[in-house]
């Protein structure tokens, strides 16, 4: 039997979201400036049938006089309601003082089977409106820019969204094995964050 198409069936796509997603290309500036690194999210789905809780971290110099550097974890936390009538848009809602704050985003590529997958935000009051080609496990790809099959897909899925061209450049997330510039690493960089390999 063939596999349920996600872009077709609002539980299958939840499905191949649900887990751990590190960065690897955005469009966003706080993830490619150097002051976040090595960004991750993971989606659970939660007893709500349309909705997954959500936390995306990133690792943070505290103190770069130390060797290591000090390192400190931000992240933020939400929900994730799927639109029962368009499997792949999805509305952010922050929780705890970020609660007043919600986004609509969408997966424009999934690929369940190489761990890769793109998704775009709209832009609001605080924040730009962005996409970002994220994937299931950083150390297994090569480094250098988004060259092999799936990745070169989803940057293609990216780049033929409407709102691209306002967007910024699609280019590495700051500590990834894809950043050329070398950034600091240190004791939560050694122990992966995520659960799901680390960079």
């Amino acid at each position: 039997m063939a596999a349920t198409n996600p872009f077709d069936d609002c539980a299958a796509m939840r499905k191949a979201m649900e887990g751990d997603w590190h960065i690897a290309f955005t469009t966003l500036k706080m993830y490619r400036d150097g002051k976040k690194l090595r960004p991750w999210c993971r989606y659970t789905q939660t007893p709500s049938e349309y909705v997954m809780a959500d936390r995306t971290c990133a690792e943070e110099v505290s103190d770069a006089s130390k060797h290591p550097p000090i390192m400190k974890l931000s992240s933020m936390e939400g929900t994730t309601t799927q639109k029962p009538e368009a499997p792949s848009k999805f509305l952010w809602r922050g929780s705890g003082w970020l609660k007043w704050i919600t986004m609509d985003f969408r997966v424009v590529y999934m690929n369940e089977s190489e761990g890769v997958a793109a998704t775009c935000f709209e832009k609001t009051f605080h924040s730009e409106a962005g996409c970002e080609i994220i994937v299931r496990d950083p150390a297994a790809r090569g480094t250098g820019e988004a060259d092999d099959a799936a990745m070169r897909e989803a940057a293609k899925a990216i780049r033929a969204q409407p709102d691209f061209g306002i967007m910024g450049p699609l280019e590495p997330a700051a500590g990834t094995r894809w950043d050329p510039v070398e950034r600091p690493r240190g004791p939560l960089t050694n122990h992966g964050l995520g659960g799901s390999g680390h960079l």
